[in-house]
C-alpha cells in the first residue's frame, strides 16, 4: 500500500531492509521466483484466485487499485508467519491483524513467543519473573525493550537476563514485532473511512424530583444531609429499539466502533451529582411508562453548600441539589434537560429533623444551567433548591438579651458620688472584664467564619459602650485631680460666693455622660430591631421567598401537618376537601342546604364553600364578610401553598 515505507521483512536467509519497491522483491526471493514485477492491477481482474492466495476470500475486499506485488508480498508473509506460529494459515490477512491486535504491545507475549521458537518452558511460572525484572529495569513495552538492546547501560543486565540463545530470538521477535505493527498501519489505512453517526439529542424531561429526611444541617462544614428521589421521562423512549435495550456499556458495533446510541440505562448511569459526597444510590431503574421511558433513582448523601451567614441569626439558607448528567452538549451523545410546569416539586416537612431549629419551606424552585470547567466541555445540569430559615429565638435568649443587660451596666457609674472616682473605676473594669467572659462563653453558639455577622455586630457594639463609660469616668476623675484639686486649686474653680466649682462641674458631666451612654444603648438595640425585620423580610441570595416565621404561621403549620390536611383551604376556616364530593355546580350553595334544614327560607344561603348550619347559627352577612376579610389577613393569596400529589 505504501511505497515509501520501509518495513523489516523475514526471508529465509534472515531480515532484509527494503522499501515497498524491494518488498516484491523479498517475496519472489521466499518463492523462488524471478519474474519480473507486473504493472498495478485490480482485485477485480486478479479475480478471485488472487483473494483465495492472499487470504482474502469471503472477507471485505482489497482497494481497487492495489498492486499486484503487494498482494503476493501480504499472502508471503502471511504463510511466513504461520509457519512461525504467529497465525494460523487458514485466517487471512484480517485474521492475522486480529491476532496482532491482541498482544501487539504485550511484553509477555513477546517473551512467550521467543520461548516457543526456542522449544523452551512457555508457562507463566518461568514468564512472570522474566517480565517482572524488565519491569525493574523500567521496561514495560517491545519498543522500549528494543531502545534498552542499544544502550550500553542495560545491556549487560539483559544478556544476563536473556542468557544463550534467548537474546538472538529476542531480538528476532523484536523484527517480527515491527512488521506486524506495519502491516497494521497499512491495513488500517487500507480500510474505507467509516462516518461517524450523526448525533441525536436526547430531551430528558423532569417528572418529579422530591426531597426527604432533611437533617445535619451543618453551618461549619458547609453541608447538609438528604434524600433525594427523582425522575426523567423521555417521551417516545419505549418506542425506540435503541433506548429499550438493556445493557448499561456503551454500545459498539462489530468492528468495535463505537454507535453512540446508547440505551436509556446508560444514560441513567451518567446521572450525577457534582456537589454531592459520600452518595448511596438507594435505588436505580428504568420504568416504562405507556410509550414512554422513566429514569427513576434515589440516593442518600451530604452535599456542600455556601452558606450566606452575614444576617445570622435571622439567616436564611439555599440548600442546593445539583443534578448533572456527563453528556457533553457539544458531544456524540448530547442531553437537553427540561423542567415543565407539570412537574412535581416537593420536599417531607414532616420527616425534618430540625425543626426546632430550622423552618423549612414546604416548596421547591428549579434552574437549568450547564456545569464544566472547561467552555468546550460544558455539561447540562438543574439546580433543585430549598429554603430553611433560622429560628432565632435561642441566640437572642442566651446571647443577645444577656449582652444587652451586660452593656446597660455602666449606666450605672454614673450614679456613684462625683467625689468617689475610684468606685467608678472599679465598676467599668468590672463590667468590662464580665462582657469578655461572657463572649467566651457565647462563642460556641456563633459561626466560626471569617468575616463579621449581624449577632458579632452587635457584641462588638455592646462592649463599645462599656469601653466607652470606662472612657467617660476616665475623663471626670481627671477633671477632678488634675484641674480643680481641694489642694490649690485654681482661681476660677472657686467661686466668687465660695461654693466649690468643681462638684458643680463633675455633676454636669455625669449627667451628660449618663445621657450619651443611655442613647447609645438605645440607637444600637433600635439599630439591631432594624435589621432583624429587614434581614428577615429578604429573600435568599438564590431569590427564594422566606417561610412565615410569626408563632401564629408556625402554629398552622403545625396543625395542618397533625391533621394531615395539607389539602386544606387556608383562605376559608372550617373547610375540608371532604365537602368538596357533595359540592353542587353552584359555587356558592352551600352543599348540605336544604329547604328542611332552614325552615322560612326559599332561598340558600350564600357562603363560600362553608358547611351549612343551622339557622340559629347561620350568621349575617356583615360577619361572613368580616371572617372573609379576616382570613385573607391572616394569609395572602400569595402565600397559599398548593400541596404536591404524594403529600396525601
Amino acid at each position: 500500500k505504501h511505497r515509501n515505507t520501509h518495513i523489516s521483512w523475514l526471508g529465509p536467509k534472515g531480515p532484509m531492509r527494503r522499501g515497498a519497491a524491494g518488498t516484491a522483491s523479498a517475496a519472489r526471493l521466499h518463492e523462488g521466483k524471478a519474474a519480473k514485477s507486473k504493472p498495478a492491477a485490480s482485485s477485480k481482474e486478479l479475480g478471485p484466485a488472487a483473494e483465495q492466495a492472499a487470504g482474502l476470500d469471503g472477507q471485505a475486499p482489497l482497494p481497487e487499485q492495489l498492486p499486484t506485488n503487494e498482494i503476493k508480498a501480504l499472502a508471503t508473509l502471511r504463510k511466513f508467519m504461520g509457519k512461525r506460529g504467529v497465525v494460523d494459515k487458514k485466517d487471512g490477512i484480517r485474521g492475522l491483524i486480529a491476532s496482532m491486535k491482541k498482544d501487539a504491545d504485550s511484553l509477555e507475549a513477546l517473551v512467550k513467543r521467543a520461548l516457543h521458537s526456542l522449544g523452551a518452558d512457555e508457562t507463566p511460572e518461568t514468564i512472570g519473573p522474566m517480565v517482572d525484572q524488565l519491569q525493574e529495569l523500567y521496561i514495560r513495552t517491545p519498543a522500549q525493550l528494543e531502545k534498552s538492546f542499544k544502550c550500553e547501560d542495560t545491556i549487560d543486565d539483559l544478556r544476563h537476563l536473556f542468557r544463550g540463545r534467548l537474546m538472538p530470538a529476542m531480538k528476532h521477535e523484536l523484527k517480527l514485532y515491527h512488521a506486524k505493527v506495519a502491516l497494521q498501519r497499512a491495513a488500517t489505512s487500507m480500510a474505507a473511512p467509516v462516518e461517524t453517526p450523526r448525533p441525536i439529542t436526547r430531551r430528558l424531561k423532569l417528572v418529579r424530583c422530591e426531597l426527604s429526611q432533611l437533617s445535619h444541617i451543618d453551618q461549619l462544614s458547609q453541608t447538609f444531609r438528604v434524600r433525594v428521589s427523582v425522575s426523567f421521562c423521555i417521551e417516545g423512549g419505549a418506542l425506540d429499539e435503541d433506548l429499550s435495550k438493556q445493557f448499561d456499556g456503551f454500545p459498539v458495533d462489530e468492528d468495535g466502533r463505537p454507535t453512540y446510541r446508547p440505551s436509556a440505562v446508560w444514560y441513567l448511569s451518567q446521572l450525577d451529582f457534582p456537589n454531592g459526597h459520600d452518595l448511596h444510590v438507594l435505588e436505580s431503574k428504568v420504568a416504562v411508562v405507556g410509550n414512554d421511558l422513566h429514569l427513576i433513582q434515589r440516593v442518600e448523601g451530604e452535599f456542600f453548600e455556601r452558606f450566606e451567614l452575614h444576617a445570622f441569626p435571622f439567616d436564611a439558607q439555599d440548600l442546593t441539589v445539583t443534578m448533572c448528567f456527563n453528556c457533553a452538549k457539544n458531544g456524540p451523545v448530547p442531553v437537553e434537560l427540561s423542567c415543565p410546569p407539570s412537574a412535581v416539586l416537593g420536599i417531607d416537612v414532616t420527616t425534618f429533623a430540625f425543626s426546632d431549629v430550622w423552618d423549612l419551606n414546604p416548596t421547591l424552585s428549579h434552574e437549568l444551567t450547564t456545569v464544566g470547567a472547561c467552555k468546550t466541555a460544558q455539561f447540562p445540569a438543574m439546580n433543585i433548591r430549598a429554603c430553611a430559615c433560622r429560628r432565632a429565638n435561642f441566640v437572642l435568649v442566651n446571647v443577645a438579651v444577656p449582652m444587652g443587660f451586660i452593656s446597660l451596666m455602666p449606666a450605672t457609674i454614673f450614679v456613684v458620688s462625683v467625689e468617689e472616682t475610684a468606685e467608678m473605676l472599679n465598676i467599668a473594669v468590672t463590667v468590662m472584664l464580665t462582657a469578655v467572659a461572657f463572649k467566651f462563653v457565647i462563642a460556641a453558639y456563633l459561626p466560626q467564619i471569617s468575616y463579621m455577622t449581624l449577632i458579632d455586630k452587635y457584641i462588638q457594639f455592646c462592649n463599645g459602650i462599656t469601653y466607652l463609660s470606662a472612657l467617660l469616668v476616665a475623663i471626670v476623675g481627671g477633671l477632678q485631680n488634675w484641674v480643680c484639686a481641694p489642694a490649690s486649686p485654681p482661681s476660677f474653680c472657686v467661686r466668687a460666693d465660695g461654693t466649690d466649682f468643681a462638684r458643680g462641674l463633675g455633676l454636669i458631666l455625669h449627667q451628660i455622660f449618663f445621657a450619651i451612654v443611655v442613647a447609645s444603648w438605645l440607637l444600637l438595640h433600635a439599630w439591631f430591631i432594624y435589621r432583624a425585620r429587614k434581614a428577615q423580610g429578604q429573600e435568599t441570595e438564590k431569590g427564594i421567598g422566606r417561610v412565615e416565621t410569626s408563632p401564629k404561621a408556625r402554629r398552622r403549620r403545625r396543625r395542618m401537618a397533625k391533621d394531615g390536611s395539607a389539602k386544606r383551604d387556608a383562605l376559608v376556616p372550617n373547610f375540608s376537601y371532604r365537602n368538596l364530593l357533595s359540592i353542587t355546580s353552584s359555587p356558592r350553595i352551600s352543599p348540605r342546604w336544604s329547604p328542611a334544614s332552614t325552615p322560612g327560607t326559599s332561598t340558600p344561603p350564600t357562603t363560600r364553600f362553608r358547611p351549612a348550619r343551622d339557622a340559629a347559627q347561620t350568621p349575617n352577612v356583615s360577619q361572613q364578610r368580616q371572617r372573609s376579610r379576616q382570613a385573607s389577613r391572616e394569609l395572602p393569596l400569595s402565600r397559599v401553598r398548593h400541596p404536591s400529589p404524594f403529600e396525601s
